[in-house]
C-alpha cells in the first residue's frame, strides 16, 4: 500500500507491503516519476520516514559511473567506502542547538558490515560477477562531471562516481538504521 509519512523535514510517499511474511518499504528517492533530481531530494525527510515507519535495515541501490576499467557497464559493486563531494545538501540530524549539542558520528566503516556481508552472500550464491568493495564518490549533481574531475577522483581512489548516496548513508547512520549500497555501473 501506498503510506504519505508526515516527518518534522517535510513528507514522503513510499510503499508498504510483505514479501515472504517479512514487512518491506520501498522507497523511490527521485519521485514517483523520477522527478526530483538529486540536489534536490528530502534526504533527511527520507531517512526519518523509514525510521518512523519501523524499518531497521536499508538496502539502497544507485545508478553510477565507473572510474576503474575492471568495472565495465553491468558490473553491481558493494561499495564499503564513500568520498562526499556534495555542496549544498543538508547532511545531519544535529543541527548543534542546546538540546542536541554536538554530535561526531564514526565513520571508519560507513557501511553495515551484516547487511554487505548477507550481499555478498546472495549476489555470489547465484554466480553473478560483482565487486564486494569499491569506494563510491557522491557528486552534487545533477549535471555530470567533466573529464578533468573524473580523473582526480580516479587519483583520489575513488571506484565509482554517483550523485545519491549521500547524505543518506550519513543520515541512515545518524538514525541507527543497519544501511548498504549496491551500486550498478
Amino acid at each position: 500500500k501506498e503510506l504519505l509519512i508526515n516527518t518534522p523535514y517535510g513528507d514522503t510517499r513510499l510503499l508498504a507491503g510483505t514479501y515472504k511474511e517479512a514487512s518491506v518499504a520501498f522507497l523511490s528517492r527521485h519521485g514517483e516519476k523520477h522527478g526530483v533530481p538529486p540536489h534536490r531530494i528530502n534526504y533527511r525527510a527520507n531517512i526519518s520516514a523509514l525510521k518512523d515507519l519501523g524499518v531497521k535495515r536499508v538496502l539502497a541501490t544507485t545508478a553510477v559511473g565507473s572510474l576503474k576499467k575492471n568495472l565495465s557497464p553491468g558490473t553491481l559493486v558493494i561499495t564499503d567506502q564513500f568520498i562526499d563531494f556534495t555542496k549544498g545538501r543538508d547532511g545531519t540530524f544535529y543541527e548543534g542547538n542546546s538540546s542536541g549539542g554536538v554530535v561526531h558520528t564514526d565513520f571508519t566503516e560507513p557501511y553495515c558490515p551484516q547487511l554487505r556481508k548477507n550481499l555478498i552472500k546472495a549476489i555470489s550464491a547465484r554466480g553473478i560477477d560483482f565487486a564486494n568493495t569499491g569506494t563510491y564518490l557522491c557528486t552534487e549533481g545533477p549535471r555530470y562531471e567533466t573529464p578533468a574531475e573524473i580523473k582526480a577522483f580516479a587519483l583520489w581512489g575513488a571506484d565509482v562516481v554517483g550523485m545519491t548516496g549521500i547524505p543518506e548513508a550519513t543520515l541512515a547512520r545518524e538514525a541507527g538504521l543497519c544501511y548498504a549500497n549496491l551500486s550498478l555501473v
